[in-house]
């Protein structure tokens, strides 16, 4: 069984690897994550992707305190 599975798996990242269009996918799946890999560079592009990247992750730790706070006595739950 382990060996079919190994099997199945190199025959894919054979496909994978020597499809046509495997450069792209891998630029653009890289360039999603971009600055996680290399958050050293900072020109270009990039820049503007770790600009938006940084206020989501702020708006989603807001979000989470927000979330995590008990409503305050005498005020409304929203």
């Amino acid at each position: 069984m382990a060996l079919t599975l190994l099997a199945n798996g190199e025959q894919f990242e054979d496909m994978l690897i020597r499809s046509d269009s495997s450069n792209a996918a891998f630029r653009r799946l890289v360039g999603v994550y971009r600055d996680e890999l290399w958050p050293e560079e900072r020109s270009g592009p990039a820049t503007a992707t770790a600009k938006v990247q940084r206020v989501v992750r702020l708006l989603r730790e807001i979000v989470e305190a927000v979330e995590g706070e008990s409503p305050t006595p005498g005020r409304a739950a929203a």
